[in-house]
């Protein structure tokens, strides 16, 4: 039996999945557990809940894989510093102490969220790696044509290439800084939404404006190619250099500063957003015309975090070349830890692959899960008010009469999906053909924004009365849309209008339909329910608010003790922007004991050697004896006595490490930089070259199998 474990950390959505003999066991977001969106710091409790599943501990591991390479990383960062310098100070100061701190050392950071029991070596694939084995090894197709598009890995914004058996081959990628992934974030930010998260926002916006800046765009922002590659005109961004997205020039081109976040969005924010996802979508559909003319193949893998643009998705299944698409359900970051599981699996051991006529993804179906008396027993604890059905009838029969009344449902069941989108086992309910639904959820059960979309769950062998696809066409994982034929039945035209206007449609798992065809003839709708209930009146939403997990599952709420907060005050470099440890751990506290010993003793012995000073010496001496001896003989004082020397020498330490790095900037950086650009080099590719009839460049494919132990 061979155990591996993949994992992605330290950007966001960090998670982790297992691999056991080429099966997925288990897979889940840090976030999940945390309760901190878009967790990037090491995922300990996603580790714990995977390995738990699999009834293994860390040394029962075989391989452990992390999802990108961080020295390459490393290397563009200090690239775009020499290409940018003397500008690019703010984002020097606040990116290399992370870098200096723990990203250069990751298989320290592994051995130390592996709890050191982890004892052979890591692998680290690239980025894009990552990003194309999850899509196209758990895939239903033997052979498949694969495109990766997002950020920024190392240096790959975007790749493409093919996948065959149990092997997968990148041939060509967009570098860095043009990136489709990081143009659509330089809008999010403008329109006033965070970036890393607030896209799908700027998705969701897009139907409420009309696409009046495309042209704008295409001529003057971007050069873009038939095959779909581009270069972006950097004066207008400022990613590479600030700590914004967009520069003054952007603001000036769209009539004033970015919108402040959670003011009124304005027609112009609602133009913009129409505009940039008609681009996003032209330039997906050329990558994809391009890749179907250089493989010759019939299906399309996608992964990367702008394959979750499911209207792009869509344009590509009814317009493209392309005869089947397959999407990884958490195609951003988080899908990097299942990705380098399975390639190390296929790719590195060289196992076979077999395919299934659905996929090998297990629905997404990957998470914790709670049984019924785990739910009850929590249920009765918090002392909430709840009905039990025994008979599976009676719950559906309910369920649907509740949904058919305008309440709103909560569905727990099964095992919690992984990925973004609530695909039916931790899920939301209304009925589809309220006009009023859409809003309902947003403001009085989400508390967001009223133009959110939701998606309507149709019952596979009816889709296509409703939508414009192909009979029983399959939609399981929510990455889809398509055009609705007729307005006038099924969802309603509120909810037609939120969920993209060319309407989202999603297929629910197997069994949650079996439940919904008798559920169904209560009501005659063919749209989704079925849910261990929590009635959306107002007395069952006043008990969910104080509801948590049952204690001893997965799911807690809060940072973990002693772990995933930063460790104590380091010297030299990495004390730059210190982060203040208010949670030492037992070993914390340990370790900082021993170096208050160790600091009084070279201190009186220095002292005690200088001519003249043996008093201060002994006094010294005396001193830290004592604070020493009191640190380990009264252990509550342990925290207060470390506490008050870190925010006592917090001010030196801030000041100092500001100073270094300044010098650093200034003294060597800059002039470095200054050096290379004199000479004609530009590693960041800013110039648009209009007679280049494309620019991919052609991806190393790294035939030493040994680099994949190295972080570079």
């Amino acid at each position: 039996m061979v155990n591996i474990l993949g994992i992605s950390a330290y950007y966001h959505d960090s998670a982790a999945a297992l691999v056991v003999d080429g099966e997925i066991v288990a897979a889940a977001q840090e976030e999940r557990f945390t309760r901190r969106k878009h967790d990037p710091e090491f995922p300990a409790r996603a580790v714990e809940y995977c390995l738990r599943e699999g009834g293994l501990r860390p040394e029962d591991l075989d391989y452990v894989g992390f999802y990108d390479k961080p020295l390459l990383k490393f290397d563009r960062l200090l690239e775009t510093y020499l290409a940018y310098g003397p500008s690019g100070f703010q984002s020097f100061l606040k990116s290399m102490p992370v870098w200096l701190r723990r990203k250069l050392y990751a298989r320290r950071e592994l051995d130390r969220g592996l709890k050191r029991k982890f004892p052979k070596r890591y692998i680290f694939t690239e980025h894009h790696e990552s990003h194309a084995a999850s899509a196209f090894f758990p895939s239903p197709f033997e052979e498949a044509a694969i495109l990766t598009l997002d950020g920024v890995g190392e240096w790959a914004t975007a790749s493409h290439g093919t996948g065959r058996g149990n092997r997968i081959q990148l041939t060509h990628e967009l570098r860095f800084p043009h990136s489709l992934g990081l143009l659509y974030s330089a809008f999010t930010y403008f329109c006033g939404f965070r970036v890393n998260s607030g896209e799908y926002k700027l998705m969701g916006l897009a139907p409420y404006g009309e696409p009046r800046y495309v042209e704008f765009i295409l001529e003057k922002m971007i050069d873009l190619k038939p095959d779909g590659s581009f270069r972006m005109d950097m004066s207008y961004f400022n990613y590479c250099q600030g700590l914004t997205m967009t520069s003054r020039r952007f603001d000036e081109a769209f009539g004033g500063p970015r919108r402040k976040p959670e003011s009124p969005l304005t027609q112009r924010e609602m133009d913009l957003a129409a505009s940039i996802q008609k681009v996003t979508e032209e330039i997906m559909m050329r990558c994809a015309v391009h890749l179907h003319r250089v493989t010759g193949m019939k299906n399309l893998c996608l992964a990367g975090g702008v394959a979750l643009n499911c209207v792009g998705n869509g344009r590509i299944l009814r317009e493209g070349p392309f005869e089947n698409i397959w999407i990884q359900p958490a195609a951003g970051d988080a899908g990097g830890a299942l990705g380098v599981a399975l390639f190390i699996w296929h790719q590195l051991l060289d196992q076979p692959r077999s395919v299934e006529r659905l996929d090998h993804q297990r629905g997404s179906l990957l998470g914790p899960r709670f049984s019924d008396d785990d739910i009850q027993s929590f249920l009765e604890r918090v002392g909430a008010r709840y009905r039990r059905f025994d008979k599976e009838e009676e719950l559906c029969a309910y369920v649907a009469k509740q949904i058919a009344s305008e309440k709103v449902v909560g569905w727990c069941q099964g095992r919690m999906e992984f990925g973004p989108r609530a695909l039916g086992s931790r899920s939301i309910l209304g009925d589809a053909r309220s006009e009023s639904m859409q809003r309902t959820m947003n403001v009085k059960i989400k508390f967001r924004e009223s133009f959110r979309p939701f998606a309507p769950s149709v019952l596979q062998e009816r889709v296509d009365e409703f939508f414009q696809v192909r009979q029983q066409e399959s939609s399981p994982y929510m990455l889809l849309t398509s055009p609705v034929k007729d307005r006038r039945q099924g969802p309603s035209r509120a909810l037609l209008q939120a969920s993209q206007g060319i309407r989202s449609h999603h297929r629910l798992p197997r069994d949650h339909q079996h439940q919904l065809q008798r559920a169904r003839r209560a009501d005659r709708v063919p749209s989704g329910g079925g849910v261990p209930l929590l009635p959306g009146d107002r007395h069952g939403r006043a008990r969910a608010r104080g509801l948590r997990p049952p204690q001893g599952g997965p799911a807690r709420i809060g940072p973990p003790q002693g772990r995933g907060v930063p460790r104590p005050v380091q010297a030299g470099l990495t004390m730059a922007i210190l982060e203040i440890n208010k949670r030492p751990s037992r070993r914390d506290l340990v370790v900082f004991g021993v170096g208050l010993l160790a600091i009084a003793g070279i201190m009186g012995a220095g002292l005690y050697f200088r001519r003249g000073a043996h008093d201060a010496a002994r006094i010294v001496c005396i001193a830290g004896a004592a604070i020493t001896a009191l640190y380990f003989a009264i252990p509550p004082l342990r925290r207060f006595i470390y506490l008050g020397f870190v925010y006592v020498t917090f001010p030196i330490g801030f000041v100092v490490s500001h100073v270094i790095l300044a010098a650093v900037f200034y003294l060597v950086v800059t002039p470095i930089g200054l050096l290379i650009r004199l000479f004609g080099n530009d590693p960041m590719r800013r110039r648009f070259d209009r007679a280049a009839a494309s620019y991919w460049v052609e991806h190393d494919p790294h035939r030493d199998r040994a680099r994949y132990f190295r972080q570079s």
